[in-house]
């Protein structure tokens, strides 16, 4: 499978089935196949799409702290 950026490869992970050694419906999620090895990718993909959203609707703004 082709990607054109490691964006489009996080959450695309199989999902096990143990039906076959177990005998019950136990499901497995394999994140450790995203790129960065972690479910946390997924929560990482979020907030890039969300800052790109909010980047073209005109809804950016930054906020700047000053001490002293």
């Amino acid at each position: 499978m082709y990607y054109s950026n490691v964006i489009d490869m996080i959450g695309n992970t199989p999902l096990f089935s143990f039906k076959e050694s177990t005998g019950f419906n136990i499901f497995a999620k394999a994140e450790f196949l995203n790129p960065g090895g972690s479910i946390k990718d997924r929560i990482a993909k979020n907030m890039i799409e969300e800052k790109s959203r909010r980047k073209y609707k005109g809804q950016d703004r930054q906020k700047h702290d000053r001490s002293g």
